[in-house]
């Protein structure tokens, strides 16, 4: 049995949790089930990106000729680009909501920026 967290914080909180609620027991390894002998691993998995993987894929021919047909397609243009994982705590509908209150009150910028989020 495995029990995954994000960050170090959430699974300690967890197995403290465990100890003070169910009387369980605390180990390194995660929280240890005297009664039926069993231990289930409580351990940190990290959520990112591997940044080197994307700046040396920013050399290949496919992503440059991407990057070419990019910058002919927005040419005259700011690009602003945002880049976030889909939790409802990242902001995005705040993000498009101030994006969409910038073009109400700018409407000069209209066809001078464009907003792309992935």
């Amino acid at each position: 049995d495995l029990v995954g967290f994000h960050t170090y914080d959430y699974a300690r909180h967890f197995v403290s949790s465990c100890c003070r609620i169910l009387g369980l027991e605390g180990t390194l390894d995660g929280i240890e089930n005297a009664h039926m002998g069993t231990i289930t691993r409580v351990a940190v998995f990290p959520i990112g990106i591997d940044p080197d993987k994307w700046i040396n894929e920013l050399d290949t021919p496919s992503v440059q000729a991407r990057i070419l047909e990019m910058r002919g397609q927005f040419s005259g243009r700011k690009v602003l680009l945002g880049v976030d994982r889909l939790d409802m705590v990242k902001g995005i509908p705040q993000k498009l909501l101030a994006f969409e209150k910038f073009l109400e009150e700018n409407p000069e910028w209209r066809s001078h920026v464009l907003l792309v989020q992935i």
